[in-house]
């Protein structure tokens, strides 16, 4: 659907206020799936409202318009548009009620101009105004819809919020979702060339932003859902990522300093800044983050040589040869920093922001940054030549942050040029030139938590032996720990929770609903098409099924034990193999889906009908079969809840026993039969049901009934299965169980196995 957004106010086209209100109108139509096309303003003015109202409708689903709504003689929003759709207005009482009790309870009396908002197009639906006097209200005008709302952005958004908004959502049943990845040393038109491909797409799409001295990218997708959005968007902001590697410096954050902060925060570094033509607009940026008083420790504004000299111990020497703009001085500056705050980082700028550049003929714009630590030092060069003086600054504090953010992430190859801080070797005369710096007495920087356990500088070979035995024990550890909450938590959470969703779509009503009405008639509006047709479901599936059946057209059932978790769909394929290992919607599932035997006919002929299911760590899934091991809980559930595409049923348990799947345990009790031969050979089969039963159950079973397995796997031996079986409930019956006569059966008779695994049971 299209929206429109129209603004009513001449003092908007004045820009004596910002319209806040169409910002807001986007983000919360965006947010339900509704995309706002086109925006304008109009004044005052009857006739340029009516023009941008026809325009509006032209091409439009819904328009919006904010402001106008007001008791003075320029409000005329409703009054104009009413005349342009042909809808008389009229006095809408309970409107005209509030308005009345609005002056009352402020002491203030009502005049007869403010009547005039009472005054509605007539079989419009009103919104209430909870934080003012004027209502808003929407009208229809064939397929499209007006709504109108006050101008003061208090009364609008909160008119919108209790009103407007959920009438919307209920509308679209859409989603809109974006995710924003922040790039920081890759220019937009280098962004846009690595991803070309990727901004074709339709949902979800890649739109690029450019920023002062970023650029972001923001990927939106239209969904049912947040997560189905999520789903269609995390794929493509994986590519995104794999393309810009290192030049994505977050998602869906604040800016660069925020991302700075938190990883100094989370790697316990202390930082100290030292700027010259930044003037402090790196240390603001910093401290404008909450939390920043944990990691920086101070800032020094040196734009004098005596300052950088006296404050940082730069050395006059060295600002005579190289000047104050150059990677030397960059350089010494940051470790003057580093050392006066004995901080673990210190980080500097240095250069001509502008308008006039260097004595030497260096243009403005051109900046070195230097970024130090306890070994290392590294420098970076750039130049923003003919950019204004506060964009200088600004990117060239940008260019220090993300020197940080590198230096954390351990990506120090794309810092800048970097030199160890040692005289010898081809950097010998360098570091001399910066390094005449006198030691501090005292105390150096504190030990952190990591250096505790990780190999540093100043350790024995066996402090780092055995900080390295250290890590390996506790990285085997946490990966063993990480693969358990995994394969025996996550996964079979992520199995089962896939199958809640499907709950909601069984039931009575499930013939897939067609619109009787336009889409805006959530609004309740007098205006409507004929109905659309039924979408019929295939013949032979019940309603109840229908929507199961469109995912998935191998459903056959439904399986519940009631307050169990037992409450599953069922489905059959061609063999007992295919969905072992396959979810409902086909994919690969270790937990696979409970099925019925391929053997079975589910028409009723079948005596004995066979349910199979994995039994999740988490006891759900058929889990729940495993509690019948004791006989409380099979009072409290003696029945088993089988629909199928035919009927509805219910069967009472009269059986539960364990068996083998391993023919070396044999002799084994074939329970997977099917087909019997005559009544007498299907009440034999159900005589050896009774005897290898945990309980003796009061359910007797006739010749022409028909029985229901449900087996899962059991842990009670290898390869062990636990099956609870069912009588079908007969017409003529009620369906209960006199559960207080179940007892323990003494001579149940159990597999082979169990007896040579518990000798000091007597086999019966």
């Amino acid at each position: 659907m299209r929206a429109e957004i129209i603004s009513v106010g001449t003092e908007l086209l004045l820009g004596d206020i910002l319209n806040t209100d169409a910002q807001y109108l986007s983000r919360q139509l965006a947010a339900v799936g509704i995309t706002v096309h086109f925006q304008s303003t109009v004044g005052d003015n009857p006739e340029r409202l009516k023009s941008a109202l026809s325009i509006a409708l032209s091409r439009s689903d819904i328009i919006i318009t904010s402001g106008g709504l007001g008791p003075t003689a320029d409000d005329l929003t409703c009054q104009t548009i009413c005349e342009e759709l042909g809808v008389e207005q009229e006095l809408h009482e309970p409107s005209l009620e509030h308005i009345q009790e609005f002056f009352e309870k402020r002491g203030r009396e009502m005049t007869e101009n403010n009547r005039k908002q009472a005054m509605l197009p007539k079989g419009c639906v009103v919104f209430p105004n909870t934080e003012g006097t004027a209502p808003g209200c929407a009208v229809a005008k064939g397929n499209q819809l007006i709504i109108m709302l006050p101008g003061p952005p208090r009364e609008l958004q909160a008119m919108f919020e209790k009103s407007v908004k959920p009438q919307l959502m209920e509308m679209t049943k859409q989603t809109i979702v974006s995710h924003t990845l922040h790039i920081f040393g890759m220019g937009e038109s280098a962004v846009e060339t690595t991803i070309a491909d990727l901004m074709e797409g339709e949902n979800p799409t890649v739109a690029p932003y450019a920023k002062e001295g970023e650029v972001q990218l923001r990927v939106t997708a239209m969904a049912p859902s947040q997560a189905d959005a999520d789903t269609l968007i995390y794929p493509v902001m994986d590519e995104l990522r794999r393309r810009l590697g290192r030049a994505i410096y977050g998602q869906d954050v604040d800016n660069l300093e925020q991302v700075v902060v938190e990883s100094l925060t989370r790697c316990d570094f202390h930082i100290a800044v030292a700027e010259s033509c930044t003037g402090g607009l790196l240390a603001k940026r910093i401290v404008d983050i909450p939390g920043a008083s944990k990691v920086m420790e101070c800032s020094f504004i040196t734009y004098s040589d005596e300052k950088k000299t006296k404050l940082l111990g730069v050395p006059p020497k060295l600002l005579k040869k190289y000047t104050a703009v150059s990677q030397e001085a960059a350089c010494s500056m940051a470790i003057g920093a580093r050392r006066a705050a004995r901080s673990d980082l210190g980080v500097s700028i240095t250069g001509y922001a502008g308008p006039e550049g260097g004595p030497n003929g260096e243009p403005a714009g051109s900046v070195w940054i230097a970024l130090t630590d306890e070994e290392r030092i590294w420098a970076r060069h750039i130049s923003v030549a003919g950019a204004s003086r506060s964009y200088v600054r600004h990117v060239a504090a940008s260019h220090a942050l993300d020197m940080v953010r590198l230096y954390l992430v351990d990506d120090v190859d794309f810092m800048g040029n970097c030199m160890p801080l040692k005289k010898k070797g081809k950097n010998k005369k360098f570091v001399k030139c910066i390094m005449p710096l006198p030691v501090p007495t005292g105390k150096g920087p504190k030990k952190k938590g990591l250096q505790k356990i990780l190999p540093w500088k100043g350790d024995s070979a066996g402090q780092v032996f055995s900080k390295l035995l250290f890590l390996v024990a506790l990285l085997a550890f946490l990966g063993s720990a990480g693969w358990l909450l995994y394969d025996q938590v996550y996964v079979p959470w992520k199995a089962n929770s896939a199958y809640d969703s499907l709950s909601d779509l069984y039931g009575d009503a499930t013939q897939v609903e067609q619109p009787e009405t336009p889409w805006w008639d959530v609004f309740h509006l007098t205006s409507q098409p004929e109905p659309a047709e039924d979408v019929s479901t295939p013949e032979g599936v019940p309603d109840s099924f229908a929507k199961l059946y469109a995912l998935n057209p191998d459903v056959k059932g439904w399986v519940q034990i009631e307050n169990t978790g037992l409450n599953y769909p069922v489905v059959q394929s061609s063999d007992n193999d295919y969905y072992l290992y396959k979810d409902f919607y086909g994919n690969y599932s270790k937990y696979g889906t409970p099925f019925f035997d391929y053997r079975n006919k589910l028409d009723g002929t079948d005596r004995n009908i066979i349910v199979y299911g994995h039994r999740l760590i988490n006891g759900q899934m058929f889990g729940a079969l495993e509690n019948y091991k004791t006989l409380k809980y099979y009072k409290n559930h003696p029945m088993i809840q089988m629909d199928t595409l035919d009927e509805e049923n219910q069967w009472k348990i009269f059986s539960v026993f364990y068996a083998s799947t391993r023919e070396e345990h044999a002799p084994n009790f074939d329970y997977l039969r099917t087909d019997f031969s005559s009544d007498g050979d299907f009440l034999t089969f159900v005589d050896e049901l009774r005897e290898r039963s945990l309980y003796d159950i009061p359910v007797d079973v006739q010749g022409d009934d028909q029985i229901i397995m449900l087996s899962s796997c059991s842990h009670i031996f290898k390869d062990a299965r636990v099956v609870a079986v069912g009588r079908k409930v007969r017409p003529d019956e009620e369906a209960t169980v006199d559960v207080s006569k179940a007892t323990v059966n003494e001579d149940c008779l159990m597999p082979e196995i169990w007896y040579k695994e518990h000798p000091e049971v007597s086999h019966p």
